[in-house]
């Protein structure tokens, strides 16, 4: 599964979890699993010969580090043992990992759309951080 599923798959079961921000956490969910479709896309552009420049200094165990980031969290969410701040808190080191990364910004491709995909999945990760800290920045008394 790739992070960006698996990202949609914990913000899915933070909207069953949480249900006072269901429709947050579903909303944040669906986009994921937009993204994931979107970098699905870019796979294309490998399997036709396009070059990406700088995408080796994302390691397989860098990306790993944060998958179990996210089985993590599924497994204290399974196990009904997760509050919503830290649901947030979560959510909002995952994200702003993929921005630290700069991954979307700092890969280079020959492929046609990357850049214009890459564009997007950046500003909606920021997006998301965003909506994320938003919430966090809240009294907890306050959340649902």
């Amino acid at each position: 599964m790739g992070l960006e599923q698996a990202i949609g798959t914990l913000y899915e079961k933070y909207a069953e979890q949480f249900v006072g921000l269901t429709e947050f956490w579903s909303r944040l969910a669906k986009e994921e699993y937009e993204h994931a479709r979107w970098l699905g896309a870019l796979e294309i552009y490998v399997d036709q010969g396009h070059l990406f420049w700088g995408a080796a200094r994302f390691s397989e165990p860098a990306v790993q580090r944060e998958l179990d980031k996210v089985r993590d969290a599924l497994n204290r969410v399974a196990a009904g043992d997760m509050r919503v701040v830290e649901a947030l808190k979560t959510a909002g080191d995952l994200e702003s990992s993929l921005l630290e990364a700069g991954f979307y910004d700092t890969v280079e491709s020959s492929a046609p759309k990357f850049r214009k995909i890459a564009k997007a999945l950046s500003a909606a990760t920021r997006e998301h951080s965003r909506l994320i800290y938003q919430l966090l920045g809240a009294p907890e008394d306050t959340l649902p």
